[in-house]
Protein backbone atom coordinates (compact mmCIF):
# COMPACT_ATOMS: atom_id res chain seq x y z
CA UNK A 1 0.00 0.00 0.00
CA UNK A 2 2.74 2.31 1.26
CA UNK A 3 4.72 1.88 -2.49
CA UNK A 4 1.43 2.34 -4.37
CA UNK A 5 1.25 5.69 -2.25
CA UNK A 6 4.45 6.92 -3.12
CA UNK A 7 4.12 6.31 -6.82
CA UNK A 8 1.05 8.24 -6.80
CA UNK A 9 2.31 11.05 -4.96
CA UNK A 10 5.53 11.00 -7.72
CA UNK A 11 3.28 11.33 -10.11
CA UNK A 12 0.22 13.87 -9.29
CA UNK A 13 0.64 15.61 -12.39
CA UNK A 14 -0.02 12.57 -14.82
CA UNK A 15 -2.71 11.57 -13.02
CA UNK A 16 -4.82 15.04 -13.25
CA UNK A 17 -6.83 13.67 -16.28
CA UNK A 18 -8.06 10.87 -14.04
CA UNK A 19 -12.08 11.18 -13.06
CA UNK A 20 -12.35 11.77 -9.29
CA UNK A 21 -13.20 9.10 -6.93
CA UNK A 22 -14.25 11.07 -4.21
CA UNK A 23 -16.27 14.05 -3.21
CA UNK A 24 -15.92 16.77 -0.57
CA UNK A 25 -18.60 18.18 0.46
CA UNK A 26 -18.74 21.44 2.87
CA UNK A 27 -20.41 21.14 6.36
CA UNK A 28 -21.01 23.70 8.82
CA UNK A 29 -22.28 25.37 11.65
CA UNK A 30 -22.55 28.11 14.19
CA UNK A 31 -22.59 27.69 17.90
CA UNK A 32 -22.11 30.87 20.68
CA UNK A 33 -18.93 32.62 19.25
CA UNK A 34 -17.81 29.59 16.61
CA UNK A 35 -18.19 29.52 13.03
CA UNK A 36 -17.12 25.81 11.75
CA UNK A 37 -16.99 24.42 7.99
CA UNK A 38 -14.95 20.96 7.71
CA UNK A 39 -15.03 18.60 4.93
CA UNK A 40 -16.81 15.54 4.46
CA UNK A 41 -15.25 13.02 1.80
CA UNK A 42 -17.34 10.60 0.46
CA UNK A 43 -16.32 7.68 -1.88
CA UNK A 44 -18.11 4.51 -3.67
CA UNK A 45 -16.90 2.75 -0.17
CA UNK A 46 -18.84 3.39 3.10
CA UNK A 47 -16.02 1.81 5.02
CA UNK A 48 -13.35 3.87 3.49
CA UNK A 49 -15.71 7.29 3.85
CA UNK A 50 -16.51 6.37 7.67
CA UNK A 51 -12.94 6.24 8.50
CA UNK A 52 -11.96 9.49 6.66
CA UNK A 53 -14.55 11.34 8.24
CA UNK A 54 -14.18 9.83 11.72
CA UNK A 55 -10.33 11.23 11.67
CA UNK A 56 -11.70 14.65 10.17
CA UNK A 57 -13.92 14.56 13.38
CA UNK A 58 -11.10 14.41 15.90
CA UNK A 59 -9.77 18.08 14.64
CA UNK A 60 -13.27 19.86 14.93
CA UNK A 61 -13.77 17.77 18.35
CA UNK A 62 -10.31 19.09 19.56
CA UNK A 63 -11.49 22.23 18.44
CA UNK A 64 -14.80 22.80 20.22
CA UNK A 65 -13.37 21.01 23.03
CA UNK A 66 -10.56 23.97 23.96
CA UNK A 67 -13.89 26.25 23.94
CA UNK A 68 -16.03 24.56 26.03
CA UNK A 69 -12.70 24.06 28.22
CA UNK A 70 -12.20 27.90 28.39
CA UNK A 71 -9.06 27.69 26.43
CA UNK A 72 -10.45 30.51 24.09
CA UNK A 73 -13.00 32.54 23.90
CA UNK A 74 -14.00 32.79 19.76
CA UNK A 75 -13.23 31.23 17.30
CA UNK A 76 -13.29 29.70 13.69
CA UNK A 77 -12.74 26.54 11.29
CA UNK A 78 -12.56 26.09 7.53
CA UNK A 79 -10.28 23.81 4.99
CA UNK A 80 -9.03 23.59 1.67
CA UNK A 81 -8.40 20.65 -0.80
CA UNK A 82 -5.27 20.66 -2.34
CA UNK A 83 -5.42 17.46 -4.07
CA UNK A 84 -7.63 14.79 -5.55
CA UNK A 85 -7.61 11.91 -7.41
CA UNK A 86 -8.86 9.02 -7.92
CA UNK A 87 -6.38 7.39 -5.14
CA UNK A 88 -5.70 10.16 -2.83
CA UNK A 89 -7.19 13.47 -1.37
CA UNK A 90 -5.26 15.59 0.47
CA UNK A 91 -6.48 17.93 2.78
CA UNK A 92 -5.56 20.61 4.97
CA UNK A 93 -7.87 21.47 8.18
CA UNK A 94 -6.99 24.49 10.06
CA UNK A 95 -8.81 26.92 13.18
CA UNK A 96 -8.60 30.35 14.14
CA UNK A 97 -8.64 30.74 18.18
CA UNK A 98 -8.90 33.87 19.38
CA UNK A 99 -8.15 34.83 23.12
CA UNK A 100 -8.45 38.81 23.97
CA UNK A 101 -6.04 40.25 20.98
CA UNK A 102 -4.48 37.00 20.50
CA UNK A 103 -5.32 35.34 17.46
CA UNK A 104 -3.37 31.89 16.85
CA UNK A 105 -3.99 29.19 13.77
CA UNK A 106 -3.61 25.94 13.71
CA UNK A 107 -3.28 23.98 10.88
CA UNK A 108 -3.37 19.85 9.91
CA UNK A 109 -2.00 18.12 6.57
CA UNK A 110 -4.09 15.32 6.06
CA UNK A 111 -3.69 12.86 3.15
CA UNK A 112 -6.17 9.55 2.78
CA UNK A 113 -6.03 6.74 0.23
CA UNK A 114 -9.60 6.69 -0.81
CA UNK A 115 -9.63 2.81 -1.06
CA UNK A 116 -9.52 1.48 2.12
CA UNK A 117 -9.54 5.25 4.32
CA UNK A 118 -6.20 5.27 5.73
CA UNK A 119 -4.57 8.48 6.31
CA UNK A 120 -1.25 8.31 5.14
CA UNK A 121 2.08 9.14 6.65
CA UNK A 122 5.02 11.67 5.46
CA UNK A 123 6.65 8.79 5.53
CA UNK A 124 5.06 6.75 2.60
CA UNK A 125 5.90 9.96 0.19
CA UNK A 126 9.18 10.65 1.38
CA UNK A 127 11.84 9.85 3.89
CA UNK A 128 13.53 13.04 5.01
CA UNK A 129 15.14 13.81 8.09
CA UNK A 130 15.67 17.05 10.68
CA UNK A 131 18.65 18.12 8.82
CA UNK A 132 16.94 17.22 5.39
CA UNK A 133 14.37 20.33 6.03
CA UNK A 134 17.14 22.75 7.49
CA UNK A 135 18.77 22.47 4.18
CA UNK A 136 15.78 23.43 2.26
CA UNK A 137 14.82 26.55 4.95
CA UNK A 138 16.53 29.09 3.27
CA UNK A 139 14.85 28.58 -0.09
CA UNK A 140 11.64 26.55 0.29
CA UNK A 141 9.88 27.87 3.26
CA UNK A 142 6.48 29.87 2.49
CA UNK A 143 4.15 31.69 5.03
CA UNK A 144 0.23 30.90 5.08
CA UNK A 145 0.04 33.54 2.12
CA UNK A 146 2.35 31.27 -0.12
CA UNK A 147 4.88 33.84 0.50
CA UNK A 148 8.61 32.79 0.66
CA UNK A 149 10.22 33.76 4.13
CA UNK A 150 13.78 33.43 5.56
CA UNK A 151 13.33 31.86 8.82
CA UNK A 152 15.71 32.31 11.87
CA UNK A 153 14.63 29.54 13.95
CA UNK A 154 15.88 26.10 12.26
CA UNK A 155 13.82 22.92 12.33
CA UNK A 156 13.65 20.50 15.33
CA UNK A 157 11.48 17.72 14.10
CA UNK A 158 10.07 16.39 11.07
CA UNK A 159 6.33 16.72 11.28
CA UNK A 160 3.48 14.53 9.88
CA UNK A 161 1.00 17.39 8.71
CA UNK A 162 1.43 17.47 5.20
CA UNK A 163 -0.15 17.80 2.04
CA UNK A 164 0.08 17.31 -1.93
CA UNK A 165 0.25 19.80 -4.59
CA UNK A 166 -0.88 19.15 -8.50
CA UNK A 167 2.42 19.31 -9.72
CA UNK A 168 3.93 16.75 -8.02
CA UNK A 169 5.70 18.11 -4.69
CA UNK A 170 5.09 17.97 -0.89
CA UNK A 171 4.78 20.78 1.54
CA UNK A 172 5.36 19.47 5.24
CA UNK A 173 3.52 22.30 7.21
CA UNK A 174 5.18 23.62 10.60
CA UNK A 175 2.72 25.27 13.48
CA UNK A 176 2.32 29.09 14.11
CA UNK A 177 5.37 30.50 15.78
CA UNK A 178 7.42 27.65 14.90
CA UNK A 179 9.61 28.48 12.00
CA UNK A 180 7.99 32.04 10.92
CA UNK A 181 6.39 34.75 13.00
CA UNK A 182 2.80 34.70 14.62
CA UNK A 183 2.23 36.99 11.57
CA UNK A 184 3.09 34.49 9.21
CA UNK A 185 0.68 31.96 10.41
CA UNK A 186 1.73 27.86 9.72
CA UNK A 187 4.87 28.05 7.08
CA UNK A 188 5.36 25.19 5.11
CA UNK A 189 8.44 23.90 3.30
CA UNK A 190 7.70 22.56 0.02
CA UNK A 191 10.29 19.89 -1.56
CA UNK A 192 9.75 19.32 -5.31
CA UNK A 193 9.72 16.11 -7.24
CA UNK A 194 13.30 16.00 -8.02
CA UNK A 195 13.61 16.95 -4.07
CA UNK A 196 11.66 13.71 -3.54
CA UNK A 197 13.49 11.57 -5.42
CA UNK A 198 16.78 12.73 -4.04
CA UNK A 199 15.85 12.21 -0.71
CA UNK A 200 14.52 8.74 -1.45
CA UNK A 201 17.63 7.73 -2.80
CA UNK A 202 19.51 9.35 -0.21
CA UNK A 203 17.82 8.11 2.81
CA UNK A 204 17.82 4.11 3.53
CA UNK A 205 14.52 2.53 4.56
CA UNK A 206 13.97 1.49 7.91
Amino acid sequence: MWKKAMLAALALCMSLSMPAFARVESEQAQIADLEMTWPVVKTKNKKADALINKDIKLFMDDFRAGFVDRKFTSGRTWYETKYEDNQLVSLVLSDLRSEGNENRVRTSGVVYELASGTRLPLSAFVRVTVADLNGYLASQCYNSNDVRIHPDKKVTRVPEDFFLNPDGSISILFQTDELGSLLDGPAYIRLSQPDLRELNARNPKV
